[in-house]
């Protein structure tokens, strides 16, 4: 198999809020040290029109994980970049509480779905991703 490096217009899956509640997952349920991060299980991702769904078989952990699960910690000063970054972050990861509760940024695994208007992908394909600053569009290699 021959593989190609793609970019697709997707985004990650949408939660699911229903009583199907069988994915584990690490979750951050404040900032501070590893043990903040507890595994459990939450809700299966639904993949939207515009979204694809992937079975995560291998994730890594990024120094961006860990900056982010201690994020309260971090100062402007800390966090050596322009202060305004570290406010635009502040604003996306929470000041007090994590807003991002499953941390990870880059993984491979398999398509398990696909949504209906999405044309790159089929179920079954394998692939890598990386969501890290994508905002909604995911740099994916998928064989």
């Amino acid at each position: 198999m021959r593989a190609e490096t793609v970019r697709a217009n997707v985004q990650c899956a949408r939660w699911n809020t229903g009583e199907d509640l069988h994915m584990k997952a690490s979750v951050l349920t404040a900032f501070g040290p590893p043990e903040v991060l507890q595994v459990g299980e939450v809700g299966t991702p639904v993949a939207g029109e515009h979204e694809v769904l992937i079975r995560v078989r291998a994730t890594t952990v990024t120094f961006a994980d860990r900056l982010v699960r201690n994020f309260a910690a971090v100062s402007p000063r800390a966090f050596h970049m322009p202060w305004l970054f570290w406010l635009i972050s502040k604003l996306s990861f929470g000041f007090r509480t994590p807003r991002v509760r499953i941390l990870g940024s880059e993984f491979s695994g398999t398509v398990e779905g696909v949504g209906a208007l999405v044309t790159q992908f089929k179920p079954g394909t394998q692939c890598t991703a990386s969501v890290a600053l994508a905002w909604g569009r995911t740099p994916s290699t998928c064989a």
